[in-house]
């Protein structure tokens, strides 16, 4: 029996970075993303305020912000021509998350969510499974920091935890 699968990728350029700080890599950033002409930047350890100002020209930026302590908030900037939409996020124990939703042509929609686990927070295997919840396939890609467990369920998988539903998990350690 002949399988196709469809490759949602051959069509967007989708990246994840680690900006440790963004207001002081700003400028790196952008350059990034003129280099590779990134469709979708996930980004991670922003460490935003929601005060604080942020735009990149002609994307689109979705954000959560932490609010209380230093350090974390992550982000998805999207090109402002690809359609899409905020995709809100459960609440969630062990990670920081925000989530759009785009249509690629000749897939249909994709979930994309870029997440942060700070390495003090205790691993919630739910998180995931409520991220990978739905009948759209999803991609999660950020920094899992020591959440690269593997697990019994299907998906596929670099460096990061496995989902019972249909998606792709990809992150560093």
């Amino acid at each position: 029996m002949d399988v196709t699968i469809s490759n949602p990728f051959s069509e967007l350029t989708v990246v994840a970075w680690n900006a440790n700080g963004l207001n002081e890599r700003r400028a790196e950033l952008v350059q990034f993303i003129l280099d590779i002409d990134a469709d979708v930047v996930m980004l991670g350890e922003t460490w935003f305020r929601p005060a604080d100002k942020f735009t990149i020209a002609n994307y689109a930026v979705h954000r959560s912000d932490r609010l209380t302590g230093r350090g974390g908030g992550v982000a998805i900037a999207i090109k402002k021509h690809l359609r899409h939409s905020f995709l809100p996020v459960p609440d969630l124990r062990s990670l920081e998350a925000v989530g759009v939703r785009i249509r690629v042509r000749g897939f249909g929609p994709l979930n994309l969510f870029s997440v942060y686990a700070p390495p003090t927070r205790v691993f919630v295997p739910e998180d995931y499974d409520s991220l990978f919840g739905s009948d759209t396939p999803a991609l999660v890609a950020g920094d899992l920091n020591r959440f690269g467990v593997r697990s019994s369920h299907s998906g596929v998988c670099a460096g990061g935890l496995c989902s019972s539903h249909s998606g792709v998990c990809a992150g560093g350690l």
